[in-house]
């Protein structure tokens, strides 16, 4: 069962970095071509940052469990994602879902019976 946990946190994460990667493609139509790539790379390290935490907690998911509570904290917060319940259930609530399966991943084995 831990197993199941730890893959669906996984697949979980990949997409939800890739859903904030294509969020990102946003920054091209801008004018210049050297500002609209350092619009890309800000907008686009939010969904870095979930993939390789995704692979953190895929390996270690109790370092997993604690980095995903600080993304969704900081998503909640940085995106102001409490204001608005749509944008918290599509930005803030995944995360939350990823921290929630990698602390069960974590658990021991007796814990969970």
């Amino acid at each position: 069962m831990k197993t199941l946990f730890r893959y669906s946190a996984f697949v979980l994460g990949l997409i939800v970095g890739i859903f904030l990667f294509l969020l990102s493609l946003d920054a091209f139509p801008v004018q210049g071509t050297w500002r609209a790539i350092g619009g890309f790379l800000i907008e686009s390290s939010p969904a870095m940052i979930v993939i390789l935490v995704s692979f953190l907690g895929f390996y270690k998911p109790k370092y997993g469990f604690y980095a995903f509570l600080i993304i969704t904290i900081a998503f909640t917060i940085c995106f102001q994602t409490y204001t608005d319940i749509q944008n918290f259930m599509v930005i803030s609530f995944p995360p939350f879902i990823i921290t929630m399966l990698l602390y069960l991943s974590s658990l021991k084995k007796k814990e969970l019976k």
